[in-house]
């Protein structure tokens, strides 16, 4: 069984416990799906376990689309190609920092797109960036993404290349405006030149890179996170104004400061 799936397998002293341990939440799923096939089945040898693991594994495929498909269509993001989907798909297999990765990538898809309306920019394409800005993190090693405690440089490093990452993904797909690419590679640079990967400063960055970056970091702070209490919208939105200011577009953050108020009014 630990063969067909990749999988740590530990039996416990007590009746009827079993860990299935890996790294990998796919491959944990698939375990544990076909685990739960083969006790209900009894009929535990080699040609069996191969074809409920294989069984357990197209499931969990199926789930990994309709995920996909729901996050586009959560978004209002449509027209995505088939392998686009499947890696938003993976993203409700995974964290970063202690936050679903596929939640947070609806709710910044949600803000940006909000932003861009207010600004009468295109909230198609912000819908679009956002949900996708986070799209190279699929091809970080796992124990990064969920490491609870703070990350050594060297880790740093390694999870900041989530941003090339995913520029270089959707710059491989022509049915995605160009922009996409760009907000994947430069919604971490920072308005006076800290962020990376490039250390781009203010008018250097993609406009729609640095509405993004908004909603990111407020969908962030207002999201789980394993070392701090997770933030009301106010509390959030107080904090990017006292110590980020100098992060962001000011225009921009202030038009989502005033449209959450609207909102909260209303």
């Amino acid at each position: 069984f630990e063969q067909a799936t990749g999988v740590d397998v530990v039996v416990d002293d007590t009746p009827e416990a079993v860990t299935i341990s890996s790294f990998d939440p796919i491959r944990r799923e698939v375990a544990r799906r076909a685990m739960e096939k083969l006790v209900l089945d009894g009929r535990i040898h080699p040609a069996r376990i191969e074809k409920l693991v294989s069984d357990a594994r197209k499931e969990v495929d199926r789930i990994v689309r309709e995920e996909g498909e729901r996050a586009a269509y959560e978004a209002g993001v449509p027209g995505l190609h088939n392998e686009i989907i499947k890696l938003l798909g993976r993203l409700k297999f995974r964290t970063s920092y202690g936050q679903n990765q596929h939640a947070h990538a609806i709710e910044t898809a949600h803000i940006a797109g909000m932003i861009a309306a207010e600004l009468g920019a295109d909230v198609a394409v912000a819908k679009a960036g956002g949900l996708l800005h986070d799209i190279g993190k699929v091809t970080l090693p796992l124990d990064l993404l969920n490491k609870a405690g703070p990350l050594s440089p060297t880790e740093r490093t390694l999870m900041q290349r989530h941003t090339t990452q995913g520029h270089r993904i959707l710059s491989e797909r022509p049915e995605l405006d160009p922009v996409c690419a760009l907000i994947a590679l430069q919604h971490h640079e920072r308005a006076d030149g800290t962020g990376y990967p490039s250390g781009l400063r203010g008018d250097e960055i993609e406009p729609f890179a640095r509405v993004c970056s908004v909603a990111d970091v407020f969908d962030a702070l207002t999201g789980p996170r394993p070392y701090r209490k997770v933030l009301r919208p106010y509390d959030a939105l107080e904090l990017m104004r006292r110590e980020m200011l100098h992060h962001f577009q000011r225009e921009f953050l202030a038009e989502f400061v005033l449209l959450l108020g609207e909102r909260r009014a209303a």
